[in-house]
């Protein structure tokens, strides 16, 4: 109990000095003892590090870089569809076109129609087995095939 006096004496005695360290050791703990938290990005409720908050920005952020492949994959697919939807397009209007040139310039033949007929059928048969082609692709893709 001696001792348990005297150290009480000079704790009063010094009492702005054990003060002080008593804040010193509650600051250092608080500063260098415990992780700075914030609300998570992902999960509700829950509070994470910096570095756990990190590992959730790339996660995001591969997830959204995914979503964004995917899209502009469809985009390109969507556009390639539409140039070869325009380019069977563009031969039927060539093939007519030449047709008609051919008549008004007084050269008709019977036979440049059954020619012009079977370009027009040959291009419509080619665009019909693209269309075909397209909707089995997105089938076996989907994986939406019969057994």
């Amino acid at each position: 109990m001696d001792l348990l006096n005297k150290f009480l004496k000079l704790a009063d005695h010094n009492r702005g000095a054990v003060i002080a360290l008593i804040i010193t050791i509650c600051l250092n703990t608080w500063l260098f003892g415990m992780a700075s938290r914030t609300g998570s990005l992902i999960h509700e409720n829950r509070q994470v590090t910096r570095v756990e908050m990190e590992g959730e920005i790339g996660i995001a952020q591969a997830e959204l870089n995914a979503r964004i492949e995917s899209f502009n994959a469809k985009v390109a697919a969507a556009v390639s569809d539409l140039d070869e939807q325009d380019r069977i397009k563009a031969e039927i209007v060539e093939i007519v076109g030449g047709l008609a040139t051919t008549i008004a310039g007084g050269g008709f033949e019977p036979t440049q129609i059954v020619a012009t007929i079977l370009g027009i059928s040959g291009v419509l048969g080619l665009g019909g087995a693209v269309v075909d082609n397209r909707r089995k692709d997105k089938i076996i893709k989907n994986g939406h095939g019969t057994k």
